[in-house]
């Protein structure tokens, strides 16, 4: 989840929703019918049973989100991963219990840029492509100086 977190949250601004309690998935993490982990299983009638990835957000490309949730799967399933327990409780208060998406683009560039089962999932090229054209874009992004900015600091200048 943390190496894919590039592509479930694309722009600088997509970290800003990886807060407690903004219904976004903060953590790696599963859970039946909890909507504060990374990933909700609902189970509540067995032929409607389906997943729920809870950290795409609304500004991501819904075909890359598909493919990475399938390689992030059929990753699992090849290496026969056992997800482990299901979180019981509030994930959004976990605080250091559980492991935290990245909280920036920076960093969850770094995270997909290392990854072996991006790369061997997704293709060398398609990595690479993805995340030289994302830090150039993180680096704009960081360049520019908001209205809030000018006006809390303009007196400060």
């Amino acid at each position: 989840m943390r190496e894919f977190t590039a592509l479930f949250a694309p722009t600088p601004n997509s970290y800003k929703r990886f807060t407690p309690y903004s219904w976004a998935g903060t953590s790696v993490s599963w859970s039946y019918d909890n909507r504060s982990t990374g990933l909700r299983a609902i189970t509540e009638r067995p032929d409607e049973a389906r997943l729920e990835h809870r950290l795409p957000g609304a500004d991501t490309n819904p075909y890359i989100v598909i493919a990475a949730c399938l390689a992030g799967g059929l990753h699992g399933i090849e290496q026969k991963i056992r997800p482990g327990q299901g979180y019981q409780g509030d994930a959004y208060a976990a605080d250091a219990r559980l492991e935290s998406v990245p909280p920036s683009l920076e960093q969850a560039l770094d995270w997909l840029d290392g990854s072996e089962v991006a790369r061997e999932m997704l293709g060398e090229d398609f990595v690479r492509h993805y995340a030289v054209m994302k830090r150039f874009e993180a680096e704009r992004y960081r360049q520019q100086v908001s209205e809030w900015e000018i006006r809390r600091y303009a007196e400060m200048a």
